[in-house]
């Protein structure tokens, strides 16, 4: 049993360290005939003692006897193996052994000295004497050191045998007290039966015995007949690349509890695909879809390797999701659309706290001046709470017009029915599947019973220009509250510089950040006119903590204490000052994306972020299957 094989455990490490002393006893005495044949001037002929190996155990015997419900038995033996053939005796057998194999003192060699003998000899024979005067010191010692092991070690397999002894008998008294439970719970159980039979009556309710309990379930002659069992769930599309909504879901869930945080490992994404292809083609939802099974593992690596990032490579898991989304990528006009609807939700949500708790505390006012028959200052009272709602609803918008101000990201953390009323991108009336997608990405990246909109929204975009609308729209407030006329101004600005010719007006950008101050400043006096006009839009602007949150998206918790310097990083606080000296504007002032992309500095700190670029993983797929289709054929 487990007892025995602790007790075993126990001796074994007792004899260690027995074997232990042998040895230094052994080790010692070779060091003293090293240093006395020193001192002598020749070598010593004296044999000393050799290492010997002790006896081992290969079981032990240690058991705690029974307790019947009487109690333990006086006279019983509590110990098995006491004697000779127990683990003491096993002990002190082994310990016995080992002193036995130096129980004899060292022989000295007679050396008979005459006149004669010369001082050579005469040394010799000092220090021969010496000799043995330590080793026999030495074992004389490893005596003593043997008999506190055997001492110790039968202390602790006496403390092993109370401890289990305790256990045992605290395990017998739970025990008992059960049975007697239940035993007193079958007697009433069987009271009742008798009783009914007895009397010739059935039992107008159910009797069933929970464990020690008699449960009476009167409640079961109310109950309705069971409802007939729900529709099978309808069976989704399933497509041979691309992922549907309940896979998506189901991927998404995996990483999300393999990952940490909304980082993951390339090396773990990979091992979890491979590990999804190796699943059952025939499964009732397979988990992939057709085209992605047979792949080799070697196409998840390049999968993975497409989004990860960093040393060691991390993938941010809900960027993948993204990229397999039924859905198309969110542009800038409606990112800040939907950033406008959620503004307006929490808008109207705080307004009707605020008009709840205003009535409130009015009907509590009324009461209490009904109460004390002074109406004057009731309605004194109301018209008070009235206008501390007005002055909480201004408050409130002030404090969203403060939170534009902000120059840090912070949170658009909705509840799920603030999440369910904003609108997003891919919510349309002929879109199938749409309310499953939004309420698997809330399942994905929700927390704490809410989500934040603009992580979301930066996840879906594959460009900059999205991104800024996400962190300038938020920061900002709403898209559409608080509109100006700098989009028009933008297009007035400087020749806009296409893909196909990079380095076209080369020295534009040097006049531009004057030209659009000033454009900036004449804007202001129209600003009142522009707002009436609902086909112009406001202008995304980052200050520099937007622009390095945004290009950071993917960066680790803990980033800032653990990341390499400054001058390592492409995209660093420094590299962001630098642009923001060229384009001549202070460190507290906001960019909008055109201002960046223009600069020659700020488009290579825009390509060099890999976190906004479209990454097409079906296109990678087909790719790939299309490269071992022969293969696959097989």
């Amino acid at each position: 049993g487990w007892l025995a094989q602790h007790a075993l455990r126990l001796v074994l490490a007792i004899l260690q360290l027995s074997q232990a002393e042998a040895h230094r006893y052994v080790r010692t005495c070779t060091v003293l005939r090293l240093y006395t044949s020193l001192r002598a001037g020749g070598p010593i002929d004296l044999k000393l003692p050799e290492l010997s190996p002790p006896k081992l155990p290969e079981a032990v015997e240690l058991a705690v006897p029974p307790i019947d419900f009487g109690g333990r038995k006086e006279g019983v033996a509590e110990v098995k193996g006491r004697g000779k053939d127990g683990v003491f005796g096993t002990l002190s057998d082994s310990l016995a052994s080992v002193i036995a194999a130096y129980s004899e003192p060292v022989a000295v060699p007679a050396t008979q000295l005459t006149e004669e003998s010369s001082d050579e000899e005469r040394l010799v024979a000092e220090w021969t004497g010496t000799l043995a005067t330590a080793v026999e010191g030495e074992r004389c010692k490893l005596r003593r050191r043997q008999a506190a092991l055997a001492h110790y070690g039968c202390g602790v397999l006496e403390e092993l045998r109370s401890h289990a002894e305790k256990l045992q008998d605290e395990l017998d008294k739970m025990l008992g007290d059960l049975v007697s439970k239940e035993t007193a719970a079958l007697s009433a159980l069987a009271t009742l039966m008798r009783e009914a039979a007895e009397a010739g009556d059935e039992l107008p309710h159910a009797l069933t015995l929970d464990g020690e309990a008699v449960v009476v379930d009167e409640s079961l002659l109310l109950l309705p007949p069971p409802p007939p069992p729900a529709p099978p769930p309808v069976e989704e599309a399933t497509d041979s690349l691309r992922f549907n909504v309940s896979q998506l879901a189901a991927l998404g869930g995996q990483l999300k509890k393999a990952a940490s945080g909304h980082l993951i490992r390339a090396t773990t994404l990979s091992a979890l695909l491979e590990q999804l292809a190796a699943g059952s083609f025939d499964a009732a939802a397979p988990p992939l879809p057709a085209m992605w099974r047979p792949l080799p593992p070697s196409a998840f690596s390049r999968l993975a390797s497409l989004f990860a990032a960093g040393e060691p490579p991390l993938v941010a898991w809900p960027a993948l999701v993204a990229s397999l989304a039924p859905v198309a990528r969110p542009t800038a006009a409606v990112v800040s659309e939907a950033l406008g609807h959620a503004a307006r939700v929490l808008r109207e949500d705080a307004a009707e706290k605020a008009a709840v708790e205003a009535a409130e505390a009015a009907e509590a006012a009324e009461t209490e001046a009904e109460e004390e028959g002074d109406a004057s200052e009731a309605e004194a009272s109301i018209e008070a709470e009235a206008g501390e709602a007005g002055s909480l609803e201004e408050a409130a918008e002030g404090e969203a017009g403060e939170a534009s101000a902000a120059p840090s990201r912070r949170a658009l953390l909705l509840s799920r029915a603030q999440f369910d009323r904003v609108p997003l991108w891919f919510e349309d009336a002929q879109s199938e599947g749409a309310a499953s997608l939004k309420g698997a990405l809330w399942d994905l990246l929700s927390a704490d019973g809410t989500i934040d909109l603009a992580v979301l929204l930066l996840y879906f975009c594959d460009r900059p220009e999205p991104a800024f609308a996400v962190l300038g729209s938020h920061q900002g407030g709403d898209a559409g509250g608080e509109i100006a006329d700098e989009a028009a101004s933008q297009a007035q600005l400087s020749p806009r510089v296409g893909p196909e010719d990079p380095t076209a007006a080369s020295a534009d950008w040097i006049a531009l950040p004057k030209r659009y101050d000033a454009e900036r400043a004449g804007s202001g006096n129209a600003e009142s006119g522009a707002a009436s006009g609902g086909e112009r839009a406001s202008v995304a602007m980052l200050s520099m903590d937007d622009l390095y949150a945004m290009l950071h998206r993917d960066d680790p918790p803990g980033r800032a204490e653990l990341s390499a310097p400054e001058y390592a990083d492409p995209l660093s606080k420094a590299a962001l000052a630098r642009l923001w000296e060229e384009l001549s504007l202070c460190e507290t002032e906001r960019v909008p994306h055109a201002l960046v992309a223009r600069h020659p500095l700020g488009r290579s700190l825009l390509a060099a972020c890999s976190a906004y670029t479209p990454k097409d993983s079906y296109a990678l797929i087909a790719s790939l299957h299309e490269q071992a289709s022969n293969a696959l054929k097989m």
